[in-house]
């Protein structure tokens, strides 16, 4: 996973490089091309979702869609907001540019009912936002995750940014969510366990002294 580490995508260093290419763009590509090589893939998918999540034919077709949705969204969002800079308005008439930019390495926890839909809708969304992801399925539809994540890669995401890492969310949470590294986690799942992941990472930052 080192290699995650380093394969964020910083902001451009001034407005003049705003237009530069990056692998984010590679990420927003790739996820809109994504629903059209998904069309090969989804019967493998409607099979997977049956077979490893107990879902209906329909629910499992739905799940397919889904997450296609999500890729197609995802991919139209980061055009709209990360390809040109945004000038605020402001009443002194000043000219200030906001840009958007990757935070690091995201860590994307999904839930076992919607393996695949959240499972995509997740990563789709960290990378396209010019972050690298670390994805960890849920332990019941590990199956499901890593053909979606070996799908992303067939369409052109790098191995590097995009890692997969089935897992026990104990071990998860206890040696990797503590790690600076991590700029940010999504997670769907109980309460319970968003409120453990939330105060291991707010034990990350420090106290100032009383």
């Amino acid at each position: 996973m080192s290699a995650c580490w380093k394969r964020h995508w910083p902001m451009p260093s001034s407005p003049t490089t705003a237009g530069t290419p990056c692998p984010r763009s590679a990420a927003r590509r790739s996820s809109n091309t994504l629903p059209t090589c998904s069309k090969h893939a989804a019967a493998e998918f409607i099979a997977l979702c049956v077979r490893e999540a107990g879902k209906t034919m329909s629910a499992a077709i739905a799940e397919v869609r889904e997450a296609a949705d999500f890729c197609r969204y995802y991919a139209a969002m980061a055009r709209k907001l990360f390809a040109h800079p945004e000038i605020p308005a402001r009443p002194d008439r000043r000219i200030e540019q906001l840009f958007l930019h990757g935070r690091g390495v995201f860590v994307c926890i999904s839930p076992w009912n919607f393996p695949l839909a959240i499972f995509m809708g997740q990563v789709a969304a960290a990378l396209a936002a010019g972050n690298s992801v670390i994805a960890k399925p849920a332990d019941r539809t590990t199956l499901i995750g890593h053909a979606a994540v070996k799908l992303l890669h067939e369409a052109g995401i790098p191995e590097d940014v995009l890692q997969f890492v089935p897992c026990k969310g104990s071990v998860l949470g206890n040696s990797l969510l503590a790690k600076a590294e991590v700029a940010g986690v999504c997670f769907t799942g109980s309460t319970e366990t968003a409120w453990t992941i939330n105060r291991t990472l707010a034990a990350r930052i420090p106290r100032s002294p009383p």
